[in-house]
């Protein structure tokens, strides 16, 4: 059982005791008035009265919130975060091999190309929405512990309320017991985003949504508690659904900033920002033997090919890893997330699945430009001897320049050290 409902049914003795007071004595207690119009007959059992029994229910909305697995969340989240965001520095190296014109061309170079533009500005969109689904369980749970600590207080004050009641002592500063102390808490002001600059403007970042306090004290139902029965209907019960209403409509503004973003990713924003998150392979995957080492050395050759085999497939596993990561937030915490966690769900399952299509289409892309280097190298004539005869990797014997000159019938060859002019 949660503090929360331990702490309703303190408050639930407390008013049964206080009650029984009433009963034994001459319908109320000393120090109401006496007029009759604030005496409540209660049952021979308390418990057997509304009034009493619902005092559980009054509290369940903010009992099943527990909190504490929210952090574990959003720390999977950050994880798949910080890899994509850390991706973005894998790509330079391999861009700047390949936008060499005077190395390497063909269609099969120029489509990887485009495509490691087209999947860096994923990764980083990516990055971006995710940034968004951290901030968002950040505010929920800021919102749901602030919610816990006023209901406790406000349990707290009744519980000492009831307690002098049943031993016909002075009611404590009534105006205190329905004041919510603690902090009513809002989604305002601005909130640091990691640095993450996305070409996609989220909701909630661009917002600047956090989690702020108010300041003050905000006091709300009667200050005049006559007896048990005045005292939770007209002051407990009505402390706690205006602090549920609070909650709802601060979590309201958060659930507004997650269906903005699921519009504008389904493409019914002002232009079509799915596609930024979804880096589709396109013809990536037809280019293969389209490749011409344009005036590259062997080095470049065998460069290009340690990349596509190495790298490539590296930053795909970086993009599986992030996948991972978001799948171990994925249906987790729902009953503390509230109203919120049907569209964070909605949004992760997309982040999720354009992380893992991403990695996919890095692995074939790699596959494809490393088929294509090691096809040219055994098909180039004299420098196909310069690939490693016991399996696939390219091997620098001697630094030929692509592709090779037709050989002169008058020279002479050595079969382990090149071509010799």
């Amino acid at each position: 059982m949660s503090a929360i409902m331990d702490k309703a049914y303190e408050v639930q003795e407390a008013a049964a005791a206080a009650a029984l007071v009433e009963i034994d004595g001459d319908g109320y207690i000393d120090y109401v008035f006496d007029n009759p119009s604030y005496v409540h007959d209660w049952p021979a059992d308390p418990y057997d009265s509304s009034t009493i029994s619902g005092i559980p229910g009054a509290f369940a909305w903010i009992g099943y919130r527990d909190p504490g697995g929210l952090p574990d969340k959003r720390a999977a989240v950050e994880r798949g975060q910080s890899v994509l965001e850390a991706s973005q520095g894998e790509f330079f190296r391999l861009k700047n091999l390949l936008h060499d014109d005077e190395k390497f061309s063909g269609s099969t170079v120029n489509t990887f190309i485009d495509y490691l533009d087209v999947i860096a500005d994923a990764a980083e969109d990516q990055a971006g929405l995710a940034d968004e689904l951290s901030l968002a369980v950040e505010c929920v749970e800021g919102l749901v512990k602030a919610a816990e600590n006023d209901v406790i207080d406000i349990a707290d004050k009744t519980i000492a309320a009831l307690n002098a009641m049943a031993a016909e002592d002075d009611v404590p500063n009534s105006e205190m017991l329905l004041s919510v102390t603690a902090a009513l808490i809002g989604v305002v002001g601005t909130v640091a985003t990691g640095g993450t600059a996305t070409a996609i403007t989220f909701a909630l970042i661009s917002g600047g949504l956090s989690v702020a306090t108010t300041a003050g004290t905000d006091t709300q139902g009667s200050t005049d508690f006559d007896n048990v029965y005045h005292l939770i209907e007209y002051s407990l019960y009505p402390a706690l659904d205006y602090r549920r209403g609070k909650l709802e409509e601060k979590e309201g503004e958060i659930v507004d900033g997650l269906n903005a973003d699921l519009r504008a990713l389904d493409g019914q924003g002002g232009h079509d920002v799915r596609d930024s998150l979804d880096p589709r392979p396109g013809g990536l995957v037809n280019g293969r033997g389209n490749f011409r080492a344009t005036g590259a050395t062997a080095a470049d050759l065998k460069e290009l090919y340690g990349l596509a085999t190495g790298e490539v497939p590296a930053l795909a596993g970086d993009f599986a890893t992030a996948s991972g990561d978001f799948n171990a937030a994925n249906g987790t915490e729902t009953a503390a997330m509230g109203d919120v966690s049907a569209p964070w769900e909605r949004l992760l399952d997309l982040l999720q699945r354009m992380s893992a299509k991403a990695s996919e289409a890095l692995y074939d892309g790699g596959t494809v430009l490393a088929n294509a280097a090691q096809d040219f190298a055994k098909q180039d004539g004299v420098h196909a001897e310069w690939v490693n005869r016991s399996g696939e990797e390219l091997f620098d014997r001697h630094e030929a320049v692509f592709p090779a000159p037709v050989p002169d019938p008058l020279s002479r060859r050595y079969p382990d050290i090149g071509p010799t002019f």
